[in-house]
């Protein structure tokens, strides 16, 4: 489901280096080129660096280009070609507001990255957001880390305080009877 691959594919003759997803439904295929192919849950990445990778899924193809990236999401038709993102996203709404106790991180990524909480993946959105409920309300500092399908990462490391405690039951008075 999950994985990132870089190839080096000089040709032989009429051979083809074909990638394809778990279930066959997007193929990258090249006939000469260096790229990576990056995929996660949901999502299906080919960031090229020399020469031309054409990438199919839901029966549309896309040419990518040296210095471009495609993305295909669930099924649907790849993405235009793009420039590769020059600079790695990473924006953590709860980063600028440590005294906010963290109920939910939330926040954007490059459109294509993959990003992890303390080492598990996370989903994002097409757009680059995500948002990841804390569970653990007592924790007070996260590890944010996202990497492109180039294999570029970048991280955060995110403070906040914990929740305060509930406020405990006031007890006006106290009737004690003895023996009754």
């Amino acid at each position: 489901d999950r994985g990132r691959v870089t190839a080096a594919y000089e040709p032989e003759g009429e051979r083809v280096l074909r990638i394809e997803d778990r279930g066959g439904q997007t193929v990258a295929e090249a006939r000469e080129a260096r790229f990576s192919a990056m995929a996660t849950e949901g999502t299906f990445v080919v960031a090229t660096e020399t020469g031309t990778v054409n990438l199919a899924s839901a029966g549309a193809s896309v040419q990518v280009d040296p210095g471009e990236q495609s993305i295909v999401r669930s099924g649907a038709a790849p993405s235009a070609a793009a420039p590769i993102p020059v600079a790695l996203l990473l924006k953590v709404a709860a980063a600028s507001k440590p005294s906010v106790p963290c109920e939910a991180l939330e926040g954007t990524a490059s459109p294509g990255a993959e990003v992890f909480v303390d080492g598990s993946p996370i989903a994002v959105a097409a757009d680059g957001r995500f948002r990841y409920p804390v569970e653990d309300r007592s924790k007070k500092q996260f590890r944010i880390v996202t990497r492109d399908a180039t294999g570029r990462s970048t991280e955060q490391l995110v403070r906040c305080r914990a929740p305060p405690a509930p406020p405990r039951e006031k007890i006006d008075a106290v009737e004690i009877r003895w023996h009754e």
